[in-house]
């Protein structure tokens, strides 16, 4: 099964919910949106639907970069890791299910920030755990293997800590 739902395509990351979920603005006329880890590009093609300029995507898995410009030949799709951006400026950048990955989490978040424009937005969704007492990383056995979630505590108060936050 692919992860990314498209139309009747499930997956399994029931991504029509995650875009409801993240509230990126129905309105992003003139606006560039960079989806970091982008799998086959839903959000960039969402994106593009709601009247986004400027639409890149990257991951580090050349075939399903291939299946995204498939998928949405509107949008730039790029295989490169997400250390390898350059000093292009967005008004918006998705970080999605992905910071579980990182080995520095903290000096990646600064490194997209500072590839937001003035006024840009990050949005960081991935799982945690609920705990505001301990500032540590856990395993936590999912659908696709074991991953390291952050505590609550750990992302409020030391990866997050240098940013304004808003949950949702």
């Amino acid at each position: 099964m692919a992860y990314q739902s498209f139309g009747d395509e499930k997956g399994d990351s029931r991504s029509a919910e995650k875009l409801r979920a993240i509230r990126l603005p129905a309105d992003l006329a003139g606006k560039s949106l960079l989806d970091i880890g982008c799998n086959e590009g839903y959000f960039c093609q969402a994106a593009l639907q709601r009247g986004a300029a400027r639409v890149l995507g990257i991951d580090s898995n050349a075939a399903i970069i291939e299946r995204a410009k498939q998928r949405v030949p509107g949008a730039e799709f790029r295989h490169q890791s997400w250390w390898d951006l350059d000093e292009e400026k967005f008004d918006y950048i998705l970080f999605l299910s992905a910071i579980h990955y990182e080995k520095r989490p903290k000096a990646l978040l600064d490194r997209l920030v500072a590839n937001l424009t003035p006024n840009g937005t990050l949005i960081l969704e991935g799982g945690m755990v609920m705990d505001w007492d301990k500032k540590s990383w856990r395993l936590v056995q999912r659908h696709d293997g074991v991953v390291r979630f952050p505590t609550l505590g750990l992302l409020a108060d030391e990866l997050l800590s240098r940013y304004s936050v808003r949950t949702m």
